[in-house]
Protein backbone atom coordinates (compact mmCIF):
# COMPACT_ATOMS: atom_id res chain seq x y z
CA UNK A 1 0.00 0.00 0.00
CA UNK A 2 1.18 3.49 -0.80
CA UNK A 3 1.46 5.66 2.30
CA UNK A 4 2.43 8.99 0.78
CA UNK A 5 -1.07 9.99 -0.30
CA UNK A 6 -3.35 12.81 0.77
CA UNK A 7 -6.99 12.85 -0.29
CA UNK A 8 -8.98 16.07 -0.49
CA UNK A 9 -12.50 16.95 -1.62
CA UNK A 10 -13.16 19.96 -3.85
CA UNK A 11 -16.09 21.31 -5.84
CA UNK A 12 -15.01 20.41 -9.37
CA UNK A 13 -16.92 20.64 -12.63
CA UNK A 14 -19.52 17.88 -12.87
CA UNK A 15 -17.65 16.14 -15.70
CA UNK A 16 -14.52 15.73 -13.54
CA UNK A 17 -14.79 12.93 -11.00
CA UNK A 18 -11.24 13.10 -9.69
CA UNK A 19 -7.60 13.66 -10.52
CA UNK A 20 -4.24 13.09 -8.92
CA UNK A 21 -1.28 15.41 -8.56
CA UNK A 22 2.25 14.11 -7.94
CA UNK A 23 4.93 16.17 -6.25
CA UNK A 24 8.09 14.52 -7.54
CA UNK A 25 10.34 16.51 -5.19
CA UNK A 26 9.06 14.65 -2.13
CA UNK A 27 7.26 11.79 -3.93
CA UNK A 28 3.88 12.78 -2.48
CA UNK A 29 0.50 12.26 -4.16
CA UNK A 30 -2.69 14.23 -3.70
CA UNK A 31 -5.93 12.66 -4.87
CA UNK A 32 -8.58 15.32 -5.49
CA UNK A 33 -12.14 13.98 -5.43
CA UNK A 34 -15.16 15.90 -6.66
CA UNK A 35 -17.32 16.56 -3.61
CA UNK A 36 -20.36 16.95 -5.90
CA UNK A 37 -20.27 13.25 -6.84
CA UNK A 38 -22.22 10.42 -5.21
CA UNK A 39 -20.63 8.15 -2.65
CA UNK A 40 -20.43 5.27 -5.16
CA UNK A 41 -18.76 7.48 -7.76
CA UNK A 42 -16.29 8.73 -5.15
CA UNK A 43 -15.34 5.16 -4.29
CA UNK A 44 -14.81 4.23 -7.94
CA UNK A 45 -12.87 7.42 -8.60
CA UNK A 46 -10.61 6.89 -5.59
CA UNK A 47 -9.84 3.33 -6.68
CA UNK A 48 -9.14 4.54 -10.21
CA UNK A 49 -6.73 7.23 -9.01
CA UNK A 50 -5.07 4.80 -6.61
CA UNK A 51 -4.49 2.42 -9.53
CA UNK A 52 -2.62 5.19 -11.36
CA UNK A 53 -0.34 5.57 -8.35
CA UNK A 54 0.20 1.84 -7.87
CA UNK A 55 0.86 1.36 -11.60
CA UNK A 56 3.46 4.16 -11.45
CA UNK A 57 1.69 6.00 -14.27
CA UNK A 58 3.33 9.25 -13.20
CA UNK A 59 6.70 7.81 -14.19
CA UNK A 60 5.57 6.96 -17.73
CA UNK A 61 6.50 9.15 -20.64
CA UNK A 62 3.13 8.73 -22.36
CA UNK A 63 0.23 10.98 -23.23
CA UNK A 64 -2.47 11.07 -20.53
CA UNK A 65 -5.09 9.93 -23.04
CA UNK A 66 -3.12 6.73 -23.70
CA UNK A 67 -2.66 6.09 -19.99
CA UNK A 68 -6.39 6.57 -19.36
CA UNK A 69 -7.32 4.19 -22.17
CA UNK A 70 -5.02 1.54 -20.72
CA UNK A 71 -6.39 2.03 -17.18
CA UNK A 72 -10.01 1.53 -18.23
Amino acid sequence: MVENITTVYRNLPHNVSAFTMHNAADDWYTIVLNSRQSYNTLQKSFKHELAHIQNKDFELDKDIEIIECCTH
